[in-house]
């Protein structure tokens, strides 16, 4: 199995420079918009990945509550209910649905 390539991080800035010496090189007119496109391809993907992360995040925040290290401590430090791991209570942030969500095996529009 072959190694991935190794990643680059463009900026806005240099993707549009890149862009410039694209269209001004000697490449084909086929060559140079293709070579175009995977360059705004590229940013589109990241920003799109962005997004995702960011709203997967928001997703798993309605779905789990805030993180744990997030919320403030329930009680006085080293306070438990018991000994074992069963016998703590688990506590929860209520979490609501748009309409059209219902849980069983996973997410899914009901219907």
């Amino acid at each position: 199995m072959k190694k991935p390539p190794p990643s680059i991080t463009l900026r806005a800035e240099a993707g549009e420079a890149l862009i410039a010496r694209v269209e001004g090189s000697g490449l084909s007119a086929d060559d140079r918009r293709v070579v175009v496109q995977v360059i705004r391809l590229y940013f589109w993907l990241m920003v799109a990945l962005q997004e995702a992360k960011l709203s997967l995040k928001r997703f798993r925040t309605r779905l789990f509550g805030e993180p744990a290290n997030a919320r403030a401590p329930a009680g006085p430090a080293g306070a438990r209910g018991g000994e074992g791991m069963g016998s703590q209570e688990c506590h929860s942030t209520p979490t609501t649905f748009p309409p059209g969500v219902v849980l069983g095996a996973g997410l899914r529009p009901a219907g």
